[in-house]
């Protein structure tokens, strides 16, 4: 990736392929195949490291313990072409 917008784009359509967009009258098998039910993804760059980004995922599946709403949060360092 070129920009850090670039590697928000792609990464943004990727992890959408598994948000399933309106759940409430999904089956269990179109749960199974896109398991998320919100995901977001922010890509910031590492400042003082020109080339590398930061990028934070926020994930909500469908799929919760009794009474309990889980959210999940991934933090990655990726390096760009220019690295």
């Amino acid at each position: 990736f070129k920009e850090r917008s670039d590697m928000q784009i792609w990464l943004t359509e990727w992890i959408n392929r598994y948000v399933l967009a309106n759940p409430a009258f999904a089956d269990d098998k179109a749960r199974a195949k896109r398991p998320l039910a919100a995901a977001e993804v922010q890509v910031d760059s590492v400042e003082g490291r020109p080339g590398y980004y930061n990028a934070r995922f926020y994930l909500r599946p469908h799929y919760q313990l009794e009474g309990i709403n889980a959210s999940l949060r991934l933090v990655s360092e990726l390096p760009s072409v220019k690295a």
